[in-house]
């Protein structure tokens, strides 16, 4: 079995615990990866019901991908 988990944001990722964790996950197996921009578009089209909407990135969202995935590289060394 193969695990992916796909997050927006890293909370709490400053606590030594939340750390271990995500380093356990990862020598577990599991591929833990932020979610790019593009990643918030295909999630919105696949699995929410938009009722007419379009998916609407916030301003930020590139620079958010950017930081997050830099903080849990840094974690994950």
């Amino acid at each position: 079995m193969r695990l992916t988990i796909m997050v927006a944001r890293l909370f709490m990722w400053e606590e030594p615990e939340i750390q271990e964790g995500l380093r356990q996950l990862r020598a577990a197996g599991c591929k833990l990866k932020i979610m790019k921009p593009a990643d918030f578009i295909y999630t919105w089209d696949t699995y929410v019901e938009p009722e007419g909407q379009t998916f609407t990135p916030w301003v930020d969202t590139q620079e958010n991908y950017e930081y997050y995935e830099e903080k849990l590289s840094e974690i994950l060394q």
